[in-house]
């Protein structure tokens, strides 16, 4: 996004790697719903890694509404047996390391999923989520990979 002052830019960039970094600490939705101390402590984690102490109301507000949201809470309810990679590094053949948000194995399929932030959606989502999931493909050529671009700030998920 390119609206808005030199700081409010920061400023969402910030609360955007807070809530990436938030996500990336659970396999799943914590114990007891969004309510559970665990939500607290996630959001207390962002909070003290990204200096951002003024925006916590915020960031639970965001995180609980991610896991209120059926269409982004599915990327965090999971079944006993599934592995859940969270920020995962795939290299390309050109030796180029990409990192993906979240990956879910289960028993016969992979989702590749990216975590948006902002309410503008761009071309190069679609190119990234895209070639991590060619690339997730050449890992595991015996399952049927899927992609979600997940918009967090509109609620809403492209999935291919």
């Amino acid at each position: 996004d390119t609206i808005g002052s030199w700081p409010e830019q920061q400023r969402a960039r910030r609360r955007g790697e807070a809530i990436h970094y938030i996500l990336s600490l659970g396999d799943r939705l914590p114990e007891g719903g969004t309510e559970h101390n665990a939500l607290d402590s996630l959001v207390d984690a962002g909070v003290a890694r990204y200096a951002c102490h003024s925006e916590k109301d915020l960031l639970r507000d965001s995180v609980k509404g991610i896991f209120a949201n059926p269409s982004l809470a599915v990327f965090f309810t999971h079944k006993p047996g599934d592995t859940v990679l969270r920020e995962q590094e795939i290299t390309d053949d050109t030796g180029l390391t990409h990192k993906a948000d979240r990956i879910v194995i289960t028993g016969e399929t992979v989702h590749v999923i990216e975590f948006k932030t902002g309410k503008v959606r761009h071309k190069a989502h679609g190119d990234q989520i895209a070639l991590y999931g060619s690339l997730v493909k050449l890992l595991y050529p015996d399952k049927k990979v899927f992609t979600h671009l997940a918009y967090l700030d509109t609620g809403e998920t492209v999935s291919s």
